[in-house]
């Protein structure tokens, strides 16, 4: 279901030159890390997006499933790469006196998040590789050996006054089946597809989590230091 964009009771915003904030050799690992976490956290804001929303007419030209589909697909592969940089980065020499920094509530919030993430790590890691991000062999592989007798799908020609055009609808079943093949369980595709989605929304709470704790402290700081 779409989600409302939330309007804040008040906002305050900081600029500076990125290389204040981030260039030089102290604490190298950990501005890394942080840089790492910030780009990985605006990526999966807009695939949770593309995933949540009830239209995009853009990208729902051939439907509305292929387009959840493909940013569900690719909000796996982001959470794997955030599930690796939160852990490098939680065990860096450096971020030892950065977390010692941060008030006792959002820490909370952060050991929460590594936690959370170890456990889910392999979870993640399966469906991350049955589809590689984008749709290579070893993922059309996986949708033809476990497609079922059921499984249907269309596919539209058409034409018009300035050419042709054509639109692949069975795409959205055969990345499915992909998509859902390290999902344990006899339950059919949608459920399964289901438990994908949860499973993804999930991790993003506790991505917001880790970033906001980043931001509140560290972040704020060093863009109000310059």
């Amino acid at each position: 279901m779409a989600r409302r964009i939330k309007t804040p009771i008040r906002s305050r915003s900081l600029s500076r030159r990125l290389y204040q904030i981030f260039a030089g050799e102290h604490h190298r690992d950990v501005k890394r890390g942080v840089v790492g976490l910030s780009a990985l956290f605006e990526d999966l804001r807009i695939e949770i997006a593309g995933i949540t929303a009830r239209r995009i007419s853009k990208l729902d030209e051939t439907s509305r499933r292929m387009r959840e589909y493909y940013f569900l697909r690719r909000s796996f592969g982001t959470l794997y790469e955030f599930a690796e940089v939160v852990e490098e980065l939680d065990h860096c020499d450096g971020f030892t006196e950065v977390k010692s920094q941060i008030k006792p509530r959002l820490l909370i919030d952060w050991t929460e998040a590594v936690a959370y993430f170890a456990a889910r790590k392999a979870a993640i890691e399966r469906v991350r590789s049955n589809v590689g991000g984008h749709f290579g062999k070893r993922a059309a592989k996986l949708a033809i050996r476990n497609l079922m007798s059921e499984d249907a799908g269309t596919i539209e020609v058409a034409e018009y006054r300035s050419g042709g055009g054509v639109k692949l609808g069975f795409a959205s079943t055969l990345a499915g089946v992909a998509l859902v093949h390290s999902v344990r369980g006899d339950e059919g595709m949608e459920t399964k597809v289901k438990e994908l989605f949860k499973l993804s929304l999930e991790a993003k709470t506790h991505a917001v989590r880790a970033v906001e704790c980043l931001a509140a402290t560290y972040l704020w700081k060093r863009f109000e230091l310059g």
